[in-house]
């Protein structure tokens, strides 16, 4: 039994571990599986980088509606370019978290 790193939290487990304790990232391989019996449970599918960008996407989104409405006819331009970023932004954690995670 050897220590490796997490390849998620970068916290060291056991290499017969099937997940991570710290995040739930899954560690264990098939062949490991069926040496332990333990069936392989993911519990978490989108790494946790991916759910930070998403957030400060929705983030930027409220606050660019928020500047919408607030602020008068020539500022509401600031608005609708934080929001469209923040929809951009949004949508490139998205497709990077799918084409990790799949």
């Amino acid at each position: 039994m050897a220590l490796i790193k997490c390849m998620e939290c970068g916290r060291e487990v056991s290499s017969k571990a099937v997940t991570c304790p710290q995040c739930g990232n899954p560690i264990a391989g098939a062949e490991d599986v069926g040496a332990t019996g333990v069936p392989l449970t993911t519990t978490q599918t989108t790494a946790k980088k991916f759910k930070a960008l998403m957030l400060w996407a929705t983030a930027a989104c409220s606050f660019g509606v928020v500047l919408i409405v607030v602020l008068d006819p020539p500022g509401k331009m600031l608005g609708v370019l934080v929001f469209v970023g923040g929809l951009a932004l949004y949508f490139v954690a998205r497709m990077r978290a799918w084409w990790h995670h799949g």
